[in-house]
C-alpha cells in the first residue's frame, strides 16, 4: 500500500512538473546552461552549450522579420525563425546547410535591449550574463557586428 501511494504521488508530482513551465527542463540549451551555473555572472562559451559542430552564431531580437534576419545573416529565409510580433529573442547557430535556433522568453533571458540590432552575427562565441532583479538572465555587451543595412 505504501509503495502504491508513493508511486501515485511521484506520478502526480511528475505530471505537475510537466505542466509547469518553471520545471528544470526548459528546452533551451542556453537557459539550461545558465540555470546550472554556480555563478551570478557566468561567461558562456556557445560552443560548450550547442556543440563544436556549429561554426557561426548570431543574436536575433524580438520583432525581427524573417526576411531581415535571413538577409543580415546571409541564410535562406526558410531556415530562420520569424520573430515579427514575437517577444522572444534568441541565438541562431549554423554550419554549412544546417541552421538551428534557440529562442528564449524575456522573462527567462533578456538577450536584446534598445541598442541591439534586430539581427547580428556574433564576433566571438563568448557571452557574459548577469542576473536581473526578477531572476531573468541579462546579456551584457554582446560581441555583435553592426548589420550593413538597418531597418
Amino acid at each position: 500500500m505504501f509503495k502504491a501511494r508513493f508511486i501515485a504521488q511521484g506520478s502526480a508530482a511528475l505530471f505537475s512538473c510537466l505542466l509547469l513551465s518553471s520545471c528544470s527542463n526548459s528546452q533551451s540549451p542556453l537557459l539550461d546552461f545558465l540555470e546550472a551555473s554556480d555563478f551570478d555572472s557566468p561567461v558562456v562559451n556557445l560552443v560548450d552549450v550547442y556543440g563544436s559542430e556549429w561554426i557561426d552564431f548570431a543574436l536575433i531580437c524580438a520583432d525581427a522579420p524573417r526576411e531581415y534576419i535571413a538577409e543580415v545573416l546571409e541564410l535562406p529565409s526558410e531556415q530562420v525563425s520569424d520573430l515579427e510580433g514575437s517577444e522572444q529573442s534568441g541565438i541562431v547557430y549554423w554550419s554549412g546547410d544546417s541552421v538551428e535556433s534557440d529562442l528564449l522568453d524575456p522573462s527567462d533571458a533578456a538577450l536584446c535591449n534598445s541598442s541591439t540590432p534586430l539581427a547580428s552575427k556574433l564576433t566571438a562565441p563568448t557571452l557574459n550574463f548577469s542576473q536581473g532583479t526578477n531572476g531573468e538572465w541579462l546579456l551584457n555587451n554582446p560581441p555583435v557586428t553592426e548589420p550593413a543595412s538597418s531597418q
